[in-house]
């Protein structure tokens, strides 16, 4: 019978600073800069990423396409996090009365979880764990800062000069969306399907390959 392999000692307080620190960039208030140059408070990101399932968003694709009713990108990653907190931490809601005055303090429950799982009395074997929840979180933002602010891009209709790949797949809502392969963002144009990448500098000879005298709104 073999032994139980458990996981080696780590850094603990660093672990728990890093979630602490990750918690409270998708749960906390976050600041901003306005246009004045002032800096102003705004909804957390998780609250920003809540507030946004009921309404439409339009992207900078270039694709006239309509809008359902709910923005399916926003529902699909709510139900990620939502589903992922609740493994993490399923004993909420607490039993009254609570030992933390905030457990019903806000409406959100996933927040409440995090806020609870944070709270956890971690050893130095769960390092890995922990540090895993920390990264998962800052993964989360990420996401929710690249849905509510895109960067603009286009497509080309064009197969792409590299693997000659015309359209891509993506899932969206449980369903498959076809889009055009190239797309052209702040970073270079990149084909969906091989992954090829041609950076701004290449934009020239990019579009004479393609049959474009330029490739309007990206060549000056």
């Amino acid at each position: 019978m073999t032994a139980e392999k458990r996981d080696t000692d780590g850094n603990i307080q660093a672990a728990r600073k890093a979630l602490d620190l990750a918690i409270h960039r998708l749960c906390n208030p976050q600041p901003k800069t306005a246009d004045n140059g002032r800096i102003c408070w705004v909804d957390s990101w998780y609250v920003q990423l809540e507030e946004s399932v009921p309404g439409e968003k339009q992207h900078g694709t270039g694709i006239s396409r309509s809008e359902p009713p709910l923005w399916t990108d926003a529902v699909d990653l709510l139900t990620v996090i939502k589903s992922q907190v609740t493994a993490w931490e399923p004993h909420w809601p607490l039993q009254l009365p609570s030992l933390w005055p905030w457990a019903y303090d806000d409406e959100y429950p996933t927040i409440l979880r995090l806020r609870i799982l944070n709270q956890r009395r971690w050893r130095p074997q769960d390092t890995r764990t922990v540090d895993g929840y920390a990264a998962t979180i800052v993964g989360w933002v990420k996401q929710i800062s690249d849905l509510l602010n895109p960067a603009p891009h286009w497509h080309l209709p064009n197969p792409c000069p590299a693997c000659n790949t015309r359209w891509v797949y993506r899932m969206s809502a449980g369903e498959r969306v076809r889009q055009p392969a190239l797309r052209i963002g702040e970073h270079g144009c990149q084909c969906g399907q091989c992954g090829q990448v041609w950076a701004p500098s290449y934009f020239t000879h990019l579009a004479r390959v393609l049959g474009y005298s330029e490739i309007e709104g990206v060549l000056e």
